[in-house]
C-alpha cells in the first residue's frame, strides 16, 4: 500500500495564522472559498516536511500526538503557507516568493524540534526523543541560578 501523507494541520489553522491563505489557494481568481484539491496537496506537502524532520526522533504515533502542539502547527503552517505563495508566479517579487521566509523560518523550527535544541510542551506528555543526549528536563532549573544562555 502506498504512503499517505498526513495531515497534521487544516485550512482553519491556515487561516487563522494568514487572512489571505484562500487568495493563494485558489485559481479562479474571484473564487472566495479554497480549492480541495490544491488545499490537500499543499497540506500534505507541509506535513511530510515535518515527517521528515521529525521521525527520525520520534516514532509516528509520538508525532501525531506532538502535533497538537501550537509551536508544531505553527512550522507547519509556515510552510504551507510559504509553498501556496510559491505556487502562484503572479506574486513573485523579482523571482522571490513572499511566502519563502516563512517557508524557511517553518522548516528551521522543525528540524530544531526533531535535533531537540527547540523543546514542545506537548512532549512532556508523550514519549520522550531518544535521540537526545539530554533528557527532557523534569522540572524548572534551582532558583538563583543564572546560566540561561
Amino acid at each position: 500500500m502506498p504512503y499517505t501523507p498526513p495531515e497534521y494541520i487544516t485550512l482553519d489553522d491556515l487561516k487563522m495564522r494568514f487572512t489571505r491563505v484562500v487568495e493563494y489557494l485558489n485559481d479562479a481568481g474571484s473564487v472566495k472559498d479554497a480549492d480541495p484539491d490544491i488545499t490537500e496537496t499543499i497540506i500534505r506537502d507541509a506535513s511530510s516536511f515535518a515527517d521528515s524532520f521529525l521521525l527520525g526522533a520520534f516514532p509516528k504515533v509520538t508525532i501525531s500526538e506532538l502535533a497538537e502542539d501550537y509551536r508544531f502547527k505553527a512550522a507547519v503552517c509556515d510552510i504551507a503557507i510559504g509553498l501556496a505563495m510559491d505556487r502562484r508566479g503572479e506574486f513573485l517579487d523579482k523571482g522571490v516568493s513572499p511566502g519563502a521566509e516563512r517557508y524557511k523560518r517553518g522548516k528551521e523550527a522543525l528540524k530544531m524540534l526533531g535535533l531537540g535544541y527547540e523543546r514542545m510542551g506537548k512532549e512532556s506528555e508523550t514519549k520522550q526523543n531518544e535521540a537526545l543526549v539530554y533528557p527532557l528536563a523534569e522540572s524548572a532549573p534551582a532558583q538563583g541560578w543564572d546560566g540561561w544562555i
